[in-house]
């Protein structure tokens, strides 16, 4: 995912420029529409209560991504058995939380995004820290900072699924603003990468 993200955003140039014109467009502009201060500035707008209604639907898609595009790949490349066999438990339960979240969002389930984004950083750490242990015992020594980081991942997971730290406003107001930004730096590119047009030879 990090080899994609890098070619996303580099500045070579490119035909296809216009896309992200155009991506950037709809992302900026869906998320700002999104936000929740339009229920404080404009109450009576149609889409002023979009983001609060539709945060579970938001939510579930991005986790679905994340565990099909980041989680999928991953698990595909070489490794331990054990790791694995934990990483296809977490695509696993992400997807079911994820298809749960969507069935909350149209019945009386109740079921709120924080669990997903709780699960999905405590079962991340729980990996990574299994990993660490497995890649200690052979020739690749795993990185401190990483090994760190993840029971930083397992800690906070378990904090905010414990507590719940975080409602469905601090998770849309992130969300809408990382998708502002993204909207705004892909819209951006667009012109870098944009190909220079050739001056016309003169005769």
């Amino acid at each position: 995912m990090a080899k994609g993200l890098s070619k996303f955003l580099n500045t070579k140039k490119s035909k296809l420029f216009w896309v992200y014109f155009v991506l950037g467009v709809l992302i900026t502009a869906i998320s700002v529409l999104l936000m929740p201060f339009w229920q404080k500035v404009a109450p009576n707008a149609f889409f002023s209560s979009w983001g609060l209604k539709f945060i579970k639907i938001l939510i579930a898609v991005i986790v679905l991504l994340y565990a099909i595009l980041f989680l999928g790949i991953r698990v595909t490349r070489g490794g331990n058995s054990v790791v694995k066999t934990l990483g296809v438990i977490e695509i696993v339960v992400l997807v079911l939380i994820s298809i749960a979240l969507l069935v909350s969002q149209f019945s009386k389930f109740a079921l709120d995004a924080y669990v997903i984004i709780s699960v999905a950083l405590w079962m991340r750490g729980v990996v990574e820290i299994f990993k660490a242990y497995y890649a200690g015992n052979g020739e690749n020594k795993y990185p401190v900072i990483k090994l760190v980081f993840a029971i930083v991942l397992v800690s906070v997971g378990a904090y905010f699924l414990s507590v719940r730290f975080i409602t469905n406003l601090h998770i849309l107001w992130v969300a809408t603003v990382f998708g502002a930004v993204f909207g705004i730096i892909t819209f951006i590119l667009g012109f870098l990468k944009r190909p220079i047009e050739k001056a016309p030879a003169q005769a």
